[in-house]
């Protein structure tokens, strides 16, 4: 069984990726889309997400900051992903480049982006348990050798992605459209130098509508996919009341198919957006996990208009 489960653990290596962005509010995803354009002329955005705890300790962080100069946008992220102590540790960083091209004289617009920098992915062999460890009559002595030689627990890989993002105004409402490629240069990110490994194409896309319903009363309502390693859909919508010219209330409901029922909440004052979320797990996933949600943070400062 120890084995299996080293073998498992190794094997992230190709899936790795994907958990990084796995996060719920879908603010906080788009920026891992690669073409995404500033409303603003900067803003910076840092997210937290706690997952399966349940399990072991899955932590997922994003920190990013972007600067709108003319049509084109600057900046970079940097992603964390903490599969716990004994599992695998994955950290992105990743400068993006947005160019923003408005069409016909209006407010509609296609942007490009592209992201390149590297993944360093690493695990402590020290921390696993081995046959060899096991002493009959008295269990785990640590101080005994695992008998195994890892010739690589670190690896740093380099990734280029790209992605499009087109908005266009309706009569009483926009419709925007995102589309990203991941691991466009399918880089090597096995472990086993033997046995390579490479990080698949991943795909990922959404569809927006934005809408005011009544004075001081807003819809945003969206449709999400993603394929990594794993395949994942998610609809959801939010509703933003404007309590006054600095105060702006959210409330959001979203279902991420045969997995969770996400809760959302948050406050945007003057140039800050603060939300928080709750997943309510079912059905196998929610077993597995001991019947315990996943809660996500996240914060963003808007700098100018």
């Amino acid at each position: 069984m120890r084995q299996w489960l080293l073998l498992f653990v190794l094997g992230l290596g190709n899936l790795g990726f994907a958990q990084d962005f796995h996060f719920s509010q879908f603010e906080a995803l788009k920026l891992t889309r690669h073409a995404l354009p500033l409303e603003n002329q900067g803003e910076a955005v840092i997210a937290y997400r706690a997952q399966w705890t349940g399990i072991s300790s899955f932590r997922n962080m994003l920190a990013a900051y972007h600067h709108q100069v003319s049509d084109f946008s600057l900046g970079g992220k940097l992603i964390q992903n903490d599969a716990g102590e004994k599992s695998l540790k994955t950290t992105q960083l990743l400068l993006d480049l947005n160019y923003k091209k408005v069409l016909n004289h209006s407010e509609d617009f296609i942007a490009f982006g592209a992201s390149a920098g590297f993944i360093q992915q690493r695990f402590r062999p020290e921390s696993f348990k081995f046959d060899l460890q096991y002493v009959e009559g008295e269990g785990f002595d640590e101080s005994l050798g695992n008998g195994e030689n890892f010739s690589l627990n670190n690896q740093l890989i380099p990734v280029v992605h790209a992605g499009l993002y087109a908005r266009t105004y309706l009569d009483n409402f926009s419709l925007s459209f995102g589309l990203s490629l991941n691991n466009i240069n399918k880089p090597e990110a096995g472990f086993n130098k033997d046995a390579p490994v490479y990080f698949s194409h991943a795909f990922s896309s959404f569809v927006e509508m934005n809408t005011q319903l009544k004075d001081a009363v807003y819809l945003d309502a969206y449709l999400r996919y993603d394929q990594f390693n794993f395949f994942e859909w998610m609809l959801g919508g939010r509703i933003k009341y404007q309590f006054n010219d600095d105060l702006l209330l959210n409330f959001g409901l979203a279902h991420r198919l045969n997995n969770s029922v996400v809760f959302e909440i948050g406050t945007e004052f003057q140039q800050f957006i603060f939300m928080l979320s709750y997943d309510f797990l079912y059905g196998n996933i929610s077993t597995i996990n001991g019947q315990i949600g996943s809660f996500e943070l996240s914060a963003r400062y808007l700098i100018g208009e």
